[in-house]
């Protein structure tokens, strides 16, 4: 019988050995913070003495030819860890709740507890649970106001590198997420799947105080309050209070004298945006709102009202004095 004896997988910061690679990658991320943005082939001449050693042990539980050819770059450890599943055929570890399975215990471990709402790690700041460490971490920074992931471009930092990941897109412009109906693309998962709605008409975020529904949270919540009276956003200048955020910056200016939409077409500056669009219209000449009983056009809606009233006087009986 032959015995193979791998060598040791050793840390090249400082010196500590593990005898499998994912002990090692797991010790690897204390030291990772130097490096923002590394591909595979770089993770293995950085944490390895051998990199040849941790590409033998990788291609004993992939396919070799896939991790070869594949340049895909990550950004953390964890990141490389998830690629590298997708390179491994076999995920022994099974959730008994789910059809998911797992590379590592570790990770099913950390799965499990979307089913069972185990949250073990309390915040010693606030008494917050949560469901892993790694969530506790980042929900500590809350309170610590630490923000290790700092921006490349630019002096930003942030607290989570999935933050860092989004906004680092607002440089490199790119828009990985693509709408399948019509083509659009975002820099985020979540404004993806917001628009797809437009196409699938889903209003999955209903009122529960009438039947309404909304496809964007944010739209059901401003709803709401509609029914409840709630005016959260108080102005700093006259203590008045509005029901949306966007309503009392509106109404801040009225203050300020701010006017930051400029015409395209003259020098004017307006503090509205709906303002700025009907003197627009002086320009284009376009008239959007249209009588449905004579069919004249108008440029601003309370004109169209105005002109309505008219027909309205025409068809009420005439008072006898």
């Amino acid at each position: 019988m032959v015995v193979r004896v791998w060598k040791p997988f050793t840390c090249k910061f400082c010196d500590a050995y593990h005898f499998s690679l994912e002990n090692l990658m797991s010790h690897s991320k204390r030291h990772f913070l130097k490096y923002r943005r590394i591909n595979k082939k770089q993770l293995h001449q950085k944490y390895f003495v051998s990199s040849n050693t941790a590409t033998r042990v990788i291609r004993t539980q992939t396919n070799e030819k896939s991790v070869q050819n594949c340049e895909k770059t990550v950004e953390t450890i964890g990141d490389f860890k998830t690629h590298m599943g997708t390179h491994i055929k076999e995920k022994p570890y099974e959730c008994e709740y789910c059809e998911n399975s797992f590379i590592n215990q570790v990770d099913l471990k950390r799965h499990i507890r979307v089913h069972t709402k185990m949250k073990s790690f309390q915040c010693k700041y606030c008494q917050k649970c949560c469901a892993s460490k790694q969530y506790l971490i980042m929900h500590i920074r809350i309170h610590t106001q630490e923000k290790p992931f700092q921006c490349e471009y630019c002096q930003k930092s942030f607290a989570r590198a999935a933050y860092l990941k989004q906004h680092n897109r607002t440089h490199t412009k790119e828009k990985p997420f693509h709408c399948i109906y019509c083509g659009k693309s975002f820099t985020q998962n979540a404004h993806l799947k917001t628009h797809i709605r437009i196409h699938t008409e889903e209003k999955p975020h209903k009122c529960e105080y009438c039947p309404k529904s909304f496809a964007r949270n944010a739209h059901l919540k401003q709803h709401v309050r509609t029914h409840t009276k709630e005016k959260p956003f108080q102005c700093e200048y006259c203590q008045k209070c509005c029901t949306t955020k966007d309503d009392l910056k509106k109404h801040t200016r009225t203050h300020t004298k701010e006017k930051p939409f400029q015409c395209k077409y003259c020098e004017k500056f307006f503090s509205r945006t709906d303002t700025l669009r009907e003197h627009i219209r002086t320009h284009t000449k376009e008239k959007p709102y249209l009588c449905e009983i004579c069919e004249k056009s108008f440029a601003r809606p309370y004109t169209l009202k105005e002109h309505i009233k008219i027909h309205l006087r025409d068809t009420l009986p005439t008072q006898v004095l």
